[in-house]
């Protein structure tokens, strides 16, 4: 199976390793997974925002 990701802001990424690895905890062959982003840098908004108020 192929799957393509449109985004790599947290959802993409948590996504991107949730199919990657899918195979070890079901009994399926392994997921063919693609990522793209139009950025430069994969993490979406955590990469350009700044949260004052995160810990």
């Amino acid at each position: 199976m192929k799957v393509a990701i449109i985004g790599g802001g947290p959802a993409g990424l948590a996504t991107l390793r949730f199919l990657a690895h899918t195979h070890e905890y079901f009994p399926i062959p392994p997921i063919e997974v693609r990522l793209f982003e139009t950025e430069a840098q994969i993490g979406g908004t955590f990469a350009y925002r700044v949260y004052e108020d995160a810990e």
